[in-house]
This record gives C-alpha cells, structure tokens and sequence, in this order.
C-alpha cells in the first residue's frame, strides 16, 4: 500500500467514526393520471430516478480504535479485577469527547 492508500484508509475511518450524511440513488414509481370531462382517459406509470439523503450514525469501535492508536498513553487498555468500572469510565470519556466534538463541529 502506497502513502495515498493510507491517507484514504484513515479519512474513512475518521469519517465512520464521526458519522457522515451521504446521498443514496432512489427509484420511484410515479403514477399520471389524464382526466378529460371527469373521466380518465389515461393512465401511466413511470420511473423517475431521485436522491435521497441518509444520515450514518457515528461508530463507537471506529471510535475507540482511532482514540486508542492516536492517543494510546491516555487510551490503552487496562487489565484489572474491576473492568466493569473502567469500562464504564471509559464509555463515559468517550461519549463526553464525542459530544464535544460535535459542538464543537456545529457552532
């Protein structure tokens, strides 16, 4: 893999673990309908290509994946006999630094 491969590989990465709006290619069915005197004189239906938008959520392992090779002094794990609070504290961090993040980003 080439430097550019990398770059690509952590931009997706990045983009997955803050979530991102992408536009997703629909296809619709749409219905005319021709009346003439209240009658119907014609009916068809066709196909018209469109775009939606979808919001992907973030993801919380790209999340810590990428928390724990940037940041590993603050981000390794921990073997302990009380794992359950760590990773307790842990998720909580996270969820704190990812809302920062993201008040940061829409101010």
């Amino acid at each position: 893999m080439s430097k550019a491969d990398d770059r690509k590989v952590e931009k997706a990465l990045l983009k997955k673990a803050l979530g991102y709006t992408e536009d997703v290619a629909k296809t619709y069915k749409l219905k005319r309908i021709e009346y003439q005197d209240g009658k119907k004189v014609l009916e068809v239906e066709e196909l018209a290509q469109g775009v939606d938008q979808t919001f992907v959520p973030p993801d919380l392992a790209s999340q810590i994946f990428w928390l724990k090779n940037r940041k590993p002094k603050e981000w390794k794990e921990k073997v302990s006999d009380n794992l359950e609070q760590e990773s307790a504290e842990l998720f909580d961090h996270l969820m704190r630094e990812f809302k920062d993040e993201v008040e940061r980003e829409t101010d």
